[in-house]
């Protein structure tokens, strides 16, 4: 069943309410561009649930322990953990959404720019901890297989940092 077609009147209103609207809009906005991403603003402006920042302050954690410690780290495997930071923030966040929202066939673009965006921080989430994961800190010798169940148990922290 197709939709009546508008009438020249309605188009016409319709036109001049899209028009006021981005008035509206630059006026509030100072003539900024809208160039961020509802995750992003989140992100930035420190309105991310508790329950979010601490599984993501505690994946960041582990990337720097994996990797032999906060302090071991060098600057290109900081950036990478930074990005993986961002985008499994990204992830997150839009789980969140996700769950929140009631996905209906009315919502079906909404919600496939959505899963368009955490499609490519997943991607580039994977990237980058690949990438990293060639990188790991490997169990050394002197390691017993005791510390490392520990270790992958969460019991216990990396013994001494060192990577091969």
């Amino acid at each position: 069943m197709s939709k009546p077609a508008k009438t020249p009147e309605a188009k016409r209103r319709q036109v001049e309410a899209g028009k006021k609207n981005l008035a509206d809009w630059k006026v509030a906005h100072a003539g900024e561009s809208n160039l961020r991403h509802g995750v992003f603003d989140a992100l930035s402006a420190g309105n991310v649930p508790a329950e979010i920042k601490a599984k993501i302050d505690a994946f960041q954690r582990q990337l720097e322990n994996d990797l032999g410690g906060a302090s071991s780290i060098t600057a290109a495997e900081a950036a990478l953990v930074a990005s993986c930071r961002v985008s499994f923030s990204v992830v997150l966040l839009a789980q969140a959404l996700l769950e929140r929202s009631h996905t209906s066939t009315k919502r079906a673009r909404y919600l496939s720019s959505v899963l368009y965006v955490v499609g490519n921080h997943q991607s580039n989430l994977a990237r980058d901890l690949k990438i990293l994961g060639l990188r790991r800190r490997r169990p050394s010798e002197k390691d017993s297989l005791q510390d490392i169940i520990a270790e992958y148990d969460g019991k216990a922290g990396p013994q001494d940092g060192a990577r091969q």
